[in-house]
Parts: C-alpha cells; structure tokens; sequence
C-alpha cells in the first residue's frame, strides 16, 4: 500500500467487439510518474487485462473464506469423479483451488512473460491497484 497514492490515471478500454470493456484505477507518489507514457502504458495493459479475463478479486487475500473452501469442495468432488486415490485427494483438491483461485485474482493473471503483480513491482516506482471494474452486455 502507499502512503500518499492521490495521484494515478484511470485507465478505460472497449473490447474489439463493443460489447464490454474496463476500468482501472492505478495509482502512484507523484504527479510526475501518473503523467508519464510509461504509467498509463502500464495502466492501459492491466485494464486490458481486466477486460480480457474478468477478474473479481485483486489478490487472494480478498476471496472470503466461505468461497474458497466452497471451491476446495468443488475440486474435492471432482477428483473423486476422475479417480484420484484417496491419499493423494486433499493434496489434489487444494493444488486444483489454488490453481482457479489464480484465475480469478487480478494481480494472479498473465501479463507479458509474467504476471500483472509482476508487472507492476517491475515497474521502478511503487504504484498499486486501487480499482478495477469490468462490463460486458453478455453478463
């Protein structure tokens, strides 16, 4: 978290097909870094991010508790419907909630060689995500 985050850039971007798109909030320390092409360049990959794979949480702290373990429960019942032994189904079921839970969280997701978080902490100056929001008109 930084301690003096009021300056940032909203990023916004449609998707190709016009039928949804994104908004993010990244915020840094200075009027300078938000100005900067570097910063809404790294605003505008994250939103597409955002826009591309609907994430609903920023990281996996945020999932409540009572959801992960309703998809631990899931990937329980799954690996007894393929056949995992019975000493390997726990390992199985936690190893395959982690996995989707990756799926779901922002900073988790693919952006370039790495990942948003990545991304961000390679950027060479503290910024973080205060926001994010993604529309579609199929959902």
């Amino acid at each position: 978290m930084l301690g003096n985050s009021s300056h940032g850039y909203i990023a916004t971007i449609t998707l190709p097909d016009g039928r949804g798109g994104a908004l993010l909030d990244l915020r840094c320390a200075s009027a300078e870094i938000a100005i900067s092409s570097a910063f809404r360049d790294l605003a505008l990959r994250v939103c597409r991010v955002v826009a591309q794979h609907s994430p609903r949480f920023l990281d996996h702290h945020e999932i409540p508790l009572q959801e992960a373990e309703a998809l631990v429960q899931e990937c329980r019942v799954e690996a007894l419907r393929r056949g995992i032994p019975d000493e390997d189904l726990e390992l199985y079921a936690r190893r395959s909630a982690e996995h989707r839970m990756r799926q779901i969280c922002l900073l988790d997701l693919p952006l370039g060689s790495g990942t948003v978080n990545s991304a961000l902490e390679d950027f060479g100056h503290p910024v973080e995500v205060r926001r994010f929001y993604r529309a579609s008109l199929d959902d």
